[in-house]
């Protein structure tokens, strides 16, 4: 038996012998959260990390299109706002 599965019986245990049952959910909740961190960190050491060149290669990529998306939208406001300067000026 593993040790979530005693304290989830412990929680049943009181929501059954009529203890407060805020109090016996709140004390598991530290038990829950540290059970998901060591979870956490296990899939972490999993993940494949990209190399330095690759890393470096998707950071130009990234902030290359950033800078292309910041000009289209820089045009797009520039075009709206000269559009609604000519309908204003009518």
């Amino acid at each position: 038996m593993t040790k979530e599965e005693n304290n989830q019986k412990k929680v049943k245990k009181a929501k059954k012998s009529g203890g407060n049952k805020f109090l016996a959910a709140l004390a598991y909740v530290p038990k829950r959260m540290w059970h998901a961190i060591l979870h956490s960190i296990a899939e972490l050491k999993k993940v494949t990390w990209p190399s330095r060149k690759d890393l470096i290669n998707y950071t130009v990529i990234v902030l290359i299109f950033m800078v292309l998306m910041a000009i289209v939208v820089g045009l797009l406001d520039l075009g709206a706002s000269e559009l609604i300067a000519v309908i204003i000026r009518r």
